[in-house]
Order: C-alpha cells, then sequence, then structure tokens
C-alpha cells in the first residue's frame, strides 16, 4: 500500500522492518577511512581500522615512508606491526 507524502509515493513500512533494511544496507556498504600521517600515531591507527573491516588509506608526505609502507616495511617499531601491516596489504584493506 502506497501512502502520497508531497509528490512522491512512499511505501508504507512498519519499524521493525525498517531496521532490518537499514541493518542490510550498512552491511553491504563499503566503510572508507583516510588517515593523515602514517607516523607513530597514525599508522597503528590505520592498521587498527583495516582490521575493524574498514578499508583505509593512508597519507603522509614522506614519499620514502609511503613508498616502505606500501611495500610492507612498517619505517617505525611496534609490537606485531610488521605482520598486521603485511596482512592488511593483502587483504586490500590498507594501502598508502
Amino acid at each position: 500500500q502506497l501512502k502520497k507524502v508531497g509528490t512522491l509515493p512512499f511505501e508504507e513500512i512498519k519499524p521493525e522492518k525498517h531496521q532490518i533494511l537499514v541493518k542490510q544496507r550498512i552491511a553491504v556498504m563499503t566503510k572508507k577511512v583516510s588517515i593523515l600521517g602514517l607516523g607513530y600515531i597514525g599508522l597503528p591507527t590505520a592498521i587498527v581500522c583495516a582490521e575493524a573491516g574498514f578499508v583505509v588509506e593512508g597519507f603522509d608526505i614522506d614519499v620514502d615512508r609511503v613508498c616502505g609502507i606500501n611495500k610492507g616495511d612498517p619505517v617505525i617499531q611496534e609490537t606485531d606491526l610488521t605482520e598486521k601491516l603485511h596482512i592488511a596489504l593483502r587483504s586490500g584493506m590498507f594501502c598508502a
């Protein structure tokens, strides 16, 4: 059954069905994050976001840092960061 609102017809949707539709729509949407600065704060944050299911693009003004990160070298020392960076790069969830 259609209900007119102004000049556009809208289907009347029960609140329960609306919640399900919203959750389905969110599930298929790509979640994207941009991180500015890939140093001691930015790179680990980017990796955590990638692990959480976000597609992450990292930016830094240091071209050598960006190239190193894209080759799998985190250029900073932090526990498990190298392994997590490799996983994020291989999965396609992160690039600098």
